[in-house]
């Protein structure tokens, strides 16, 4: 399971935290929570209930016999790799969750590719597209940098109160950005902002889970 797999990383990372510089004067600190505290599903959807987190969702179950042969312009889908039935049907059962345990969400950004798009647009009905989630692997190393510092400040960057931020985007980015590996489409990974410029990596759902989260 996903949980099982990042264990090792929140065990590595729980007795020091990894500073990461976004700049000449700008640091952010990351930490994860020990893997006694670390929480996923029911758990993790009854904290989110109470708002306070940043929300990163790798975008739902995607056509693999698509590619994304030119990503010159965003706006055309016809020549990328977009979501697949079954993960428009998992865009819909993960936002059914998400109501059904009452997360309320406050902002909802994406990377400005079809099928993160449609992940939110599914969800949520609306998104506001980032260029700093765009898919990482196609930057160039400057345009990668900046994205990771952009990431690393939505994650220290509190929502309104009671609400929750939600970042939709790729495996590429969170796990540049952060080594944790959101391997399947759909995983979850929530971060907590600390107030004070840095953020905790407080838990995750599996994709998987969501069937059984729903009974």
């Amino acid at each position: 399971m996903f949980y099982r797999t990042f264990r090792n990383v929140a065990l590595a990372a729980v007795c020091a935290s990894a500073v990461v510089s976004l700049g000449s004067t700008d640091i952010t600190t990351f930490s994860s929570a020990s893997a006694a505290t670390m929480l996923n599903g029911k758990p993790m959807l009854e904290e989110l209930s109470k708002g306070g987190y940043v929300i990163y969702m790798r975008h739902a179950k995607t056509d693999k016999s698509q590619k994304d042969t030119d990503v010159s312009n965003l706006e055309n889908c016809a020549t990328q790799r977009n979501l697949s039935e079954d993960g428009k049907k998992q865009a819909k059962l993960i936002a059914d969750g998400l109501k059904k345990y009452g997360v309320a969400v406050d902002k909802v950004l994406s990377s400005p590719y079809c099928r993160a798009v449609d992940t939110a647009q599914i969800m949520f009905g609306h998104a506001e597209k980032a260029p700093g989630l765009r898919y990482l692997t196609r930057l160039n190393p400057s345009e990668a940098k900046e994205s990771m510092a952009w990431i690393k400040s939505q994650f220290a960057t509190s929502p309104g109160a009671g609400k929750n931020t939600i970042l939709i985007s790729h495996t590429a980015n969170l796990k540049k950005t952060t080594g944790i590996w959101p391997k399947k489409s759909g995983d979850i990974n929530v971060f907590k902002p600390n107030g004070d410029g840095t953020y905790t990596h407080v838990g995750a759902i599996n994709a998987a889970a969501w069937p059984g989260l729903m009974g």
